[in-house]
């Protein structure tokens, strides 16, 4: 076999084999989704496990979507005790949030507005219930509504993405082919040597 012919061959098997740009990308956005989230998950479960968290455990599970039906339908207002708790717990709420967002930024800045405006959303919420305007169970229900519909929008997002990095990985392969070294054909000779 002819070392072009084997060279070109190897070229071929190996972009063939490569991972595309998109497709890297988009195993990075998902390790560093995963690892954020995951990181997020276990800085508020320590929050809710913290004795500074036992005042309201029975009154909200830090995620409206975990709420139970007994939750939602809570008619008091926040007491004294709660309020303090709620201020203890709150820094540290807010620190899990900001990492989060940090490290969702460095893969996926476009998602990182959504939630920070709805974590914003959320404040305003939690400031009616620290006013005595809302009770407990209308504080959740707000809450459960407003994570509706942010994970609306951040799925609305992530299919932007996910078709932006399959028209990204499709152009790739496209240029890929038109890369390839076309296949040679051999050259045959038509005249015949003659003898005199």
């Amino acid at each position: 076999m002819n070392k072009k012919v084997l060279a070109a061959a190897l070229a071929a098997l190996s972009l063939a084999g490569c991972a595309t740009q998109a497709q890297m990308q988009a195993q990075a956005i998902s390790d560093n989704s995963t690892s954020a989230i995951s990181a997020f998950q276990a800085c508020t479960d320590a929050i809710i496990a913290s004795p500074d968290f036992d005042p309201i455990r029975a009154r909200t599970p830090l995620d409206a979507r975990k709420a139970t039906l007994e939750q939602l339908t809570q008619t008091n207002k926040i007491t004294k005790a709660e309020r303090t708790a709620v201020f203890k717990s709150y820094d540290k709420v807010l620190a899990c949030r900001q990492t989060l967002l940090a490290q969702l930024q460095v893969t996926t800045p476009t998602i990182t507005p959504s939630l920070a405006a709805a974590y914003a959303k959320n404040d305003e919420i939690l400031i009616a219930l620290l006013d005595g305007k809302i009770s407990w169970g209308e504080e959740l229900q707000r809450a459960k509504q407003l994570s509706a519909e942010i994970t609306v929008q951040l799925t609305a997002e992530s299919q932007r993405i996910n078709a932006g990095l399959q028209q990204y990985h499709e152009a790739e392969l496209a240029r890929r082919q038109q890369a390839r070294p076309t296949r040679s054909r051999p050259m045959h000779s038509n005249s015949k040597s003659s003898t005199t």
